[in-house]
């Protein structure tokens, strides 16, 4: 009988077990039925997808593979980054995988059924790679963090020389057969070299004469410079249809019948419907197609690689998709929620706070500054950004317009919501009353963390630079006078932190207050900042300079001088990996001017000093060169307008032998170019101004550790 009744138990429990994991496979598979449609599903039935590419989220309902491979450079091991339950990368994976060292993307899946992969382009007609054996390099996987579905995922950020391909395909049209092809690309990092296409091309690679390609193409044209998309069809891009300048998420398509027409497609991924050219002719030559069913991703068709572009999603279809299909598929991209571009500054020059919102007070923009002219007990507040944004560095500058109370900024911000303390996140300010600078957690209430006091106190009327660098748990927060070399500041460690991602705002309790010179940017460190004495009465101190006519006026560095000699000045502390910002104009119509970074060995005379530089050209373009007692170009990109006697805001980043410089107009939220370069020439150093053949003044100079 006890046996028998144990029996009768393991079978009423097995009975249980069974029920519960049927139970739980078809909450998965009502999951899998939940999640909302993509694009491939949208493309289903007469022109459906061929190969689907993407780093940010499954382009089908029912997709549950992986998305791409990494591969960490410090000891060559790979990893595979899938999905959520939602269907947007898990960038979690990757960044457990990827800590402490650098990832790569080695290998980027085919959501559809023919397992169209692509992996790095081999050599080909118009140049060989310069990674092993002659193949294009990988993009570096960390470089292009962004939100999608409410998530932090990565987009492919594409330097000169990186590229893709599969020249043994299945299913992609051949010989003049009809298809369909869009990408989710940027207009904020594009130059005039080819080709950054995404699409068909010759399984050779080379270029074999017209209409061997098909290939959607994303290009900066004309000058100056502006963005456009087109169809790269071989010895030639036709279509050219103008993309808004700086627009961070752009959907590019087209569609060809192979034998008469294509059509052109563009917009805004994160808003907004289509453009298109309609139904346009093939060219001469071109009719009917010759096209050889090779995909590529970053390159021109014989491996051309001198371009530079950003990559989140794209899909190639058998057929060619109606207007209305297009027009349904940028709705589900639009839906994607693509944003938080980094890095992000606002300098107010528009006169507007595009993209703020606020929570109480009174707000408005004046003369570069964005003020709160409201006293109360509030929480008077105003927030932006991006809640998926993680270890990052913010800066602005908070003056306090108001006898007593405190103002500064917000950090690692979610749930906003008017009232005093309502928001999950951090603050760090100064307070007038107290004298001090103060670190505390908002959570619909009130934590100190830890405070500090300022020498002289917390004067109103007075502009204060402030640093908040939040990697995970730990956070480096400071505040400077503007124009002073003493910096007050300290680490707190958060133990057992909930709030490690969130937007960014400004704050005044008690008191009207004045914010500028709004700065994220990636990464941060427990090291204080620096932020350049350039409002100082007496000089820059610490500053040393090798030619040039230098003097301050208000808040500019100056240098008057229009000569060739290579006009800089060396300050700041010794660094390896930093960010440095601030606004640089050009006051004359020729020359260029910038930052040196990682200066060593300056004397007086053009070039001389061993450092990299990032700056603006007169003749409208960014570049990154390398000076060591001579001058090599390393890469440009066009800045898309004429900079002279406009204030540009720089951010230029270096991490280990990755450079990258962003430029953005003052009277933009919206950074307009940047371009990027790999180069190990130099390991540590100090930072710089410099010009040659133009004058020039630079303000708001800060270096934060990386």
């Amino acid at each position: 009988m006890r046996i028998k009744s144990q029996s009768v138990y393991g079978k009423i429990l097995f009975r249980i077990v069974l029920v519960a994991v049927l139970a739980i496979s078809l909450a998965n598979v009502c999951s899998a039925q939940a999640r909302s449609n993509g694009p491939c599903d949208i493309y289903a039935g007469a022109t459906p997808c061929v190969a689907a590419f993407s780093t940010t989220r499954a382009l089908y309902a029912s997709y549950t593979g992986s998305l791409y491979q990494v591969t960490r450079l410090s000891d060559n091991t790979t990893s595979n980054i899938g999905i959520l339950s939602d269907g947007y990368a898990n960038a979690a994976t990757q960044d457990s995988f990827c800590a402490n060292t650098t990832c790569t993307i080695t290998e980027v899946y085919d959501q559809s059924s023919n397992h169209n992969n692509l992996t790095l382009a081999p050599p080909g007609g118009a140049a060989s790679g310069a990674g092993p054996g002659g193949q294009d390099l990988p993009a570096f996987a960390a470089t292009l963090p962004v939100s999608a579905g409410g998530h932090k995922v990565y987009g492919m950020y594409f330097q000169s020389g990186m590229g893709y391909r599969n020249d043994a395909t299945t299913g992609i049209a051949v010989n003049g057969q009809p298809e369909g092809v869009y990408m989710v690309s940027s207009g904020a990092h594009l130059n005039g070299g080819c080709c950054f296409d995404f699409g068909n091309a010759e399984t050779n690679n080379r270029d074999n004469n017209a209409g061997h390609m098909d290939a959607i193409n994303i290009i900066c044209s004309g000058n100056p410079c502006s963005p456009v998309a087109g169809l790269d069809m071989e010895n030639g891009i036709y279509g050219n249809l103008a993309v808004t300048d700086g627009t961070p998420f752009v959907t590019a398509m087209g569609s060809n019948d192979g034998q008469h027409n294509y059509t052109i497609y563009q917009g805004n991924a994160q808003s907004g419907s289509l453009t298109t050219t309609g139904s346009v002719a093939l060219p001469s030559g071109y009719s009917p197609m010759q096209q050889e069913g090779a995909i590529i991703l970053g390159i021109g068709g014989d491996n051309s690689d001198t371009t530079i572009g950003s990559f989140f999603e794209g899909v190639m279809t058998s057929g060619v998709p109606s207007s209305t299909t297009m027009n349904a598929v940028q709705a589900n991209i639009v839906s994607a929620g693509y944003a938080g571009m980094l890095p992000y500054h606002d300098g107010f020059g528009s006169g507007s706070a595009s993209g703020w919102a606020t929570y109480n007070g009174n707000w408005s923009v004046s003369g570069g500054s964005y003020v709160n002219s409201t006293v109360d007990n509030n929480g008077d507040k105003a927030v932006t950004g991006s809640p998926t944004w993680d270890n990052y560095t913010l800066q602005g500058d908070v003056q306090i317009t108001t006898s007593g109370g405190d103002a500064g900024l917000n950090f690692r911000v979610t749930n906003p919501a008017a009232g005093l303390d309502s928001l999950d996140g951090y603050y760090v300010g100064v307070d007038a009353t107290s004298g001090i600078l103060v670190l505390g957690r908002e959570s619909y209430g009130w934590t100190a963390l830890q405070t500090a006091a300022l020498p002289g106190g917390v004067s109103t009327n007075t502009w204060y630079h402030l640093t908040a660098q939040a990697v995970g748990c730990t956070l480096t927060v400071s505040a400077q006078p503007v124009g002073s070399t003493t910096v007050t500041g300290f680490t707190y460690t958060d133990t057992g932190c909930t709030n490690t991602t969130g937007a960014v705002g400004v704050r005044s309790h008690l008191t009207s207050a004045a914010w500028r010179n709004i700065n994220v940017t990636l990464g941060g460190s427990s090291t204080l900042p620096y932020y350049a004495p350039f409002a100082a009465v007496t000089g820059p101190a610490g500053w040393t300079t090798y030619d040039g006519t230098w003097s301050l006026s208000g808040e500019n560095y100056i240098n008057s001088a229009t000569d060739t000699n290579g006009d800089k000045s060396i300050g700041g502390p010794t660094s390896n990996n930093f960010t440095i910002t601030g606004d640089l104009d050009l006051t004359t119509s020729s020359g260029d001017a910038g930052f040196l970074v990682r200066a060593t060995n300056p004397a007086v005379g053009t070039d001389s000093v061993d450092a990299y530089y990032l700056g603006i050209d007169s003749s409208g373009y960014i570049e990154i060169g390398k000076e060591s007692y001579g001058w090599t170009q390393l890469a440009a990109a066009p800045l898309h307008a004429a900079p002279a006697n406009t204030w540009i805001h720089l951010t230029a980043q270096i991490v280990g032998c990755q450079i990258r410089l962003t430029a953005q107009p003052i009277n933009s939220s919206t950074p307009i170019n940047d371009v990027a370069v790999t180069d190990c020439s130099f390991s540590s150093g100090q930072a710089g101004v410099r010009t040659y053949g133009t004058s020039a003044q630079w303000r708001y100079v800060s270096v934060t550790p990386n």
